[in-house]
């Protein structure tokens, strides 16, 4: 800005024959100043808060960077925990199928070695009535031969 305050309030002008009244222009000149010294604070002070407000825009998008990094940094983080869960999780279930299928095999292994017993004793117990009847078979001959001399 080119023209202050001071440069009006202190402007003379040369006197002519038929010229303007000296005190109007005086006075002109003194609102013209005052207002102008007014509206050049007004600006000073407007330029001042716009530069905080650029200042504090500035710390905002500081902020709000900070933010962002802050988050993607804990969803990355919260990933890598929730894959190593995951991990962990599927290295459990893997353990417990492989736990349930030896269990299961023991199972089949009992119940097989369980019909073997069970075939070895009914053959072994057919055996044992088959020699029980030839006993009695042979006993009953004695006794049937004895008892047919009697009569």
């Amino acid at each position: 800005m080119g023209l202050t305050p001071l440069d009006i309030h202190n402007q003379e002008f040369s006197r002519s024959f038929r010229g303007y009244d000296v005190d109007e222009v005086d006075e002109f000149l003194e609102v013209v100043a005052n207002d102008i010294e007014e509206l050049t604070k007004e600006n000073e002070r407007l330029k001042s808060e716009l530069a905080e407000y650029k200042r504090k825009e500035e710390d905002m998008k500081k902020e709000l960077e900070m933010a962002q990094s802050s988050a993607e940094e804990k969803i990355k983080v919260a990933q890598r925990e929730a894959d190593l869960i995951i991990k962990e999780a599927k290295l459990k279930a893997e353990k417990l199928v492989e736990e349930a299928y030896k269990e299961a095999q023991r199972a089949k292994e009992d119940l097989e070695g369980i019909k073997r017993l069970r075939m070895r004793f009914f053959l072994e117990f057919k055996t044992l009535l088959e020699s029980y009847l030839r006993l009695v078979e042979e006993d009953n001959k004695g006794v049937l031969d004895v008892g047919s001399v009697k009569e």
